[in-house]
């Protein structure tokens, strides 16, 4: 080998071994750099309790904490309680560097309510408007449809939860959609809506005027007997401006300008605007002469005139048991004429106090001539010393009003 190409060999090695040196003083420099920092990361934690008034626990949060260049404490090993209850919280959380330094962060913790409370509406018929029968021009809810409405709350106890209804109060007649909404204690809230039908379905109710009594022995004239008749009443619960009731007065015997002997009944008919109606009946009765039977005063109260009646031949018994004419309650039994209304006589027993003789009246007989009047405070003719109010039956001849005979109490 020359001496030119020994010294190019030489140079060329001496460039090689530089440049491993160089790059061996890079490696070198690149892997001793800057040393890592260490440090803890804590991002904000909301939470929800899982049920009413339960905690939150503390491991909810470990997920969003983490540590480089050290190691992070264990919650088991920290000061920071096991569980946090509804409100904002600071959790310090701790942990040891590479190089022994010990780092702490604090994170944010927040317990809330984060979901709707849930509002069902069920139904009683599918797909079919909840029938509501009116009670009143505006009708309250019944709470057989509000208690369709239920509701509940992960977090708040149903009892602190009210729904409220759109629109609110009583509800008139016709079709309304009731819009339902629930409200936690977070402010979080929910709707449903129901669908309501009120109806009318109730008949008024109505009140005839009393029977009309025309004496007279031929039909007569409707324009007589129309000022007479009066006027039906009519009430409803929810059409309180019910018309009046009309009558078919105008129509009865065919339409004729007279009313016929004896009794037509007129229908009054009231119905409310919801298409309810109702009827009553007011007779007219067209007869003959009423004989009218006249009672004479005594001026004694309370004697129970017409307590006990009975009818014979061309008469009528009305007992008069505490008539006191003769004596105190004694009694009497007046006979009056069937056609004319006038008293024929009085029947009296004897003058003793407390006989109330007119009790009970009876007409017998084959011929039915004979007259049984009762007095069962009768204590005579028989009693035995001490008895008293043993009665007695008194028989009359209903003709001539004799005394026939004196029936006595047997025992």
């Amino acid at each position: 080998m020359n001496a030119v190409h020994g010294r190019a060999l030489a140079i060329a090695s001496l460039a090689v071994a530089a440049a491993l040196l160089a790059a061996a003083a890079h490696t070198h420099a690149l892997a001793s750099g800057p040393p890592i920092v260490a440090m803890i990361t804590a991002e904000k934690c909301i939470k929800e309790p899982s049920g009413t008034m339960t905690a939150v626990a503390l491991s909810d949060c470990s997920d969003k904490v983490s540590m480089v260049g050290g190691t992070l404490d264990s919650p088991g090993t920290t000061d920071l309680p096991g569980s946090f209850a509804q409100g904002t919280h600071k959790l310090v959380w701790a942990g040891t560097a590479t190089d022994g330094k010990r780092l702490t962060k604090t994170q944010t913790l927040i317990v809330r309510d984060l979901v709707s409370p849930t509002l069902t509406i069920t139904s009683s018929a599918p797909n079919t408007p909840e029938a509501i029968s009116a009670t009143a021009p505006d009708t309250p809810l019944p709470t057989s449809v509000s208690d369709l409405v239920t509701y509940r709350d992960n977090v708040t106890p149903t009892s602190a939860l009210a729904p409220i209804r759109n629109p609110a109060g009583d509800l008139a007649v016709g079709s309304h959609t009731l819009v339902w909404t629930v409200t936690d204690e977070a402010g979080l809230s929910s709707s449903a809506t129901q669908k309501v039908v009120v109806s009318d379905t109730t008949a008024p109710d109505i009140t005839c005027p009393p029977a009309v009594r025309i004496d007279r022995d031929s039909s007569i004239a409707k324009s007589v007997v129309s000022p007479h008749l009066g006027s039906a009443v009519a009430v409803d619960a929810v059409d309180t401006g019910i018309k009046a009731p009309a009558s078919n007065f105008a129509q009865i015997n065919d339409g004729a300008s007279t009313i016929p002997k004896g009794t037509s009944p007129v229908q009054w008919t009231a119905k409310d605007k919801y298409d309810n109606s109702a009827a009553c009946e007011q007779d007219i009765y067209v007869v003959p002469t009423r004989t009218e039977f006249v009672v004479p005063s005594d001026g004694i109260a309370s004697n129970e005139f017409g307590s006990a009646l009975a009818s014979g031949g061309a008469s009528i018994f009305i007992g008069n048991p505490e008539d006191g004419s003769r004596a105190e309650n004694s009694g009497s039994v007046a006979a009056y004429s069937t056609k004319t209304g006038t008293m024929i006589r009085t029947l009296h027993p004897e003058a003793s106090k407390h006989l109330y003789f007119g009790t009970a009246l009876a007409v017998f007989g084959p011929t039915r001539n004979l007259l049984a009047v009762g007095a069962p405070g009768y204590d005579g003719n028989g009693a035995l010393p001490g008895q008293h109010n043993t009665g007695a039956v008194f028989v009359y001849n209903v003709h001539s009003g004799a005394l026939e005979r004196t029936i006595h109490n047997p025992n």
